[in-house]
């Protein structure tokens, strides 16, 4: 009897040895599946940091490139402002020569006028001249006439 205790003692050991056995080998097991799914929410969560910032990354290069290009079109602008101030100034400009030429167009137009006058005015005279000159020339031919029938 005292065998057969100690065998059922052995045997009721062994079974508990065996049940925790098993336990710790679901636990073992639990455990590695915690782990793994642990590790899967790591790496899950490393590769959402990783696009967040790749994300944030590409953000603040848009954002150099929207500045980048806000300056750019602030030059233009300002560059588009002093070429309209200088199409401005130069039309101004325009207009004044155009003053200036009608001006002198008008000024030309009143000399040619007086010079047309005085050339008719100095053939007037010429041909005055060219009367007196032959009046004068008649007149010495008669003086000297005159005065070669007072020599003899």
């Amino acid at each position: 009897k005292k065998l057969s205790k100690a065998i059922d003692d052995i045997t009721e050991e062994r079974r508990k040895r065996e049940k925790m056995e098993a336990e710790k080998r679901g636990s073992d097991d639990e455990l590695r599946a915690v782990k793994q799914s642990l590790n899967q929410l790591g790496n899950k969560l490393k590769e959402e940091a990783k696009v967040r910032i790749q994300g944030e990354d590409s953000l603040k290069v848009e954002k150099e490139k929207k500045q980048t290009l806000e300056v750019r079109c602030g030059t233009l602008v300002n560059m588009m402002e002093t070429h309209c101030v200088t199409i401005s100034t130069q039309e101004e400009e325009l207009k004044n020569k155009d003053s200036q030429i009608c001006s002198l167009s008008q000024r030309n137009n009143a000399l040619q006028s007086q010079l047309t006058h005085e050339k008719e005015s100095n053939k007037t005279v010429t041909m005055d001249l060219k009367d007196s000159l032959k009046s004068l020339n008649e007149m010495r031919i008669k003086f000297e006439a005159l005065t070669e029938k007072m020599k003899i």
